[in-house]
């Protein structure tokens, strides 16, 4: 374990960086969540989930308009009933350019949309792993961080969006959602003085600007965590010096801390500006609003409190009410491993503690917003439009 100058090493925890080929642990990760890609394997398994056909679609216009010289796809020709529609200046792009990459490799359509969602689950494995070896520390990092991947993988909303919903957008996100965390969470504690840890801020930049590009959805949902968690970070490092922060000499630990994640977050804007400026600049020239009235009014959406919980698993279309026939569960394994978890890490490292209540109150939160009970929240005037963005409350 390194000790960063300065810093309590009981309080944060700076481990040495290690290499994550030869980890065992790893190997036995990627092996294990190869189980929850099987039943693409299925004959026609795979055309039964609700958004993966249309995955097929979005990637005949996004080769069609691809092969034409268009080398960022924007507007698919064939939507509209032939009138055209601008799909991927409002949909992020990036898995279907990775399907684009393994249909010129010879792959088919279905195929490459399928080995995508492969792609996906195995690699957000993998991100989860790295994150919480490196998070929990030395001792136990492996164990934790294959234990943390597995619950990841196979949680019930994973395998929902997987089967059941069939989107390829979502899948691609749990990928950046702990490389995210990870990277960034390394930028502010490996900050030397003023000097950026330009590696860290690198990986935060990367993983951002990922994000942006595969889920334009998740990332403002996203968001406001990352922000919170950076900020907490940078407390607990302020507050880790032997002196009080307050103090004149400790005057700019803070914004000193703030340093590294400002620039891997400014950075992963501009990587991504090619398709967020669009996306705003223009958004009010597409028919978006289609998309949130109707059939896709929140309204209809919320969950009832039990919905949690439910052991139902089923497919077609979501319904309004506590009967429908599709299962938006946590799950109560999930629940159970998650708290165990959290007492675990709270019997370990101070920072770790507050990192953990912050990462549970999160999921908490998020639990509650897509219940009845919430509803008030979602008519909010600036809460509400961040909310709305969701599209529906159990998302």
């Amino acid at each position: 374990m390194q000790k960063a100058k300065g810093i309590d090493a009981e309080s944060i925890h700076i481990p040495t960086p290690q290499s994550p080929l030869p980890n065992p642990y790893l190997w036995l990760t990627l092996a294990l969540s190869l189980f929850a890609v099987a039943p693409f394997a299925q004959p026609g398994y795979f055309w039964g989930a609700n958004d993966a056909r249309h995955h097929v679609y979005f990637l005949f216009e996004f080769n069609r308009v691809f092969a034409d010289g268009m080398w960022w796809p924007r507007w698919s020709p064939d939507f509209a009933f032939g009138y055209g529609y601008p799909f991927f200046n409002i949909y992020g792009p990036f898995s279907h350019f990775l399907a684009e990459g393994l249909l010129l490799s010879g792959f088919s359509y279905t195929g490459a949309i399928e080995a995508v969602f492969g792609l996906s689950v195995v690699a957000s494995a993998a991100a989860m792993f790295l994150f919480v070896r490196d998070w929990v520390g030395d001792r136990v990092g492996n164990r934790a961080g294959l234990i943390a991947a597995l619950v990841y993988t196979y949680m019930p909303y994973h395998l929902l969006v997987l089967y059941v919903r069939g989107n390829l957008a979502e899948s691609m996100a749990f990928v950046w959602l702990p490389l995210a965390l990870w990277s960034f969470r390394r930028a502010v504690l490996g900050q030397a003085g003023w000097r950026p840890a330009w590696g860290w801020v690198m990986g935060g930049a990367v993983s951002y600007a990922g994000l942006m590009l595969t889920s334009n959805l998740v990332i403002v949902l996203f968001t406001p965590l990352l922000a919170a968690y950076i900020l907490l970070l940078m407390v607990q490092k302020s507050r880790a010096k032997k002196s009080d922060f307050l103090q004149k000499s400790d005057f700019w630990a803070i914004p000193r801390s703030a340093l590294s994640p400002a620039l891997a977050g400014l950075w992963g804007l501009g990587l991504s500006a090619i398709f967020w400026l669009p996306m705003v600049l223009e958004r009010k020239y597409v028919r978006v609003d289609q998309w949130f009235d109707g059939r896709y009014d929140f309204r209809d959406d919320f969950l009832s409190f039990f919905q949690l919980f439910s052991p139902r698993w089923g497919f077609g279309v979501s319904q309004a009410g506590p009967g429908d026939p599709i299962g938006f569960q946590i799950g109560v394994m999930p629940t159970v491993l998650a708290i165990l978890g959290l007492l675990l890490v709270w019997r370990m490292r101070h920072a770790l503690r507050w990192e953990a209540a912050l990462l549970a109150l999160a999921g908490t939160v998020a639990a509650f917003l897509g219940l009845q009970m919430a509803a008030p929240l979602w008519d909010l005037p600036i809460i509400g439009g961040i909310l709305q963005s969701a599209q529906f409350p159990w998302r």
